[in-house]
């Protein structure tokens, strides 16, 4: 995730996901569905260097926004360089005294099949690439940061 230094509304966020077809980003700024707004242009130098990227703007200063990716209409993932993850598994054994005000995970939302990520919008860096053709099947992304 990149913050734009001179936009605090906006962020940018990438993925290496060589060998995928389309990718998109789910989450509270999306109410958890593929919206297409938020299919992710895909960057590739070589064909084993694979990118995917977006820039979101619009985004409310220090609010915490969660989201996972979804790949391929089949995979659900959180970011992998999150500061902080939420869980569904194990965040409910966290006590207020330990975390207070713990961004809940968006249960019958997105799949529990995987972490969702939570940042706290600050800022992206976006760069000029083209949006790739591809169509996408039905799917979900959901990542969350902090």
């Amino acid at each position: 995730m990149n913050y734009d230094p001179n936009d605090p509304t906006r962020v940018t966020l990438s993925l290496y996901a060589p060998g995928k077809s389309f990718v998109y980003v789910i989450g509270d700024f999306t109410n958890w569905e593929v919206d297409p707004a938020y299919f992710m242009y895909r960057d590739a130098p070589r064909p084993d260097s694979v990118h995917w990227w977006i820039t979101i703007e619009g985004l409310t200063p220090g609010q915490e926004y969660a989201f996972q990716y979804f790949i391929d209409g089949e995979l659900r993932l959180a970011d992998l360089f999150a500061h902080k993850v939420l869980d569904p598994w194990h965040d409910p054994f966290i006590p207020s005294s330990t975390y207070p005000n713990l961004k809940p995970y968006p249960t019958g939302k997105t799949e529990d099949r995987g972490r969702a990520a939570t940042r706290r919008a600050t800022v992206p860096v976006a760069g000029d690439r083209l949006r790739t053709a591809a169509r996408a099947r039905a799917g979900h992304l959901r990542i969350a940061h902090s």
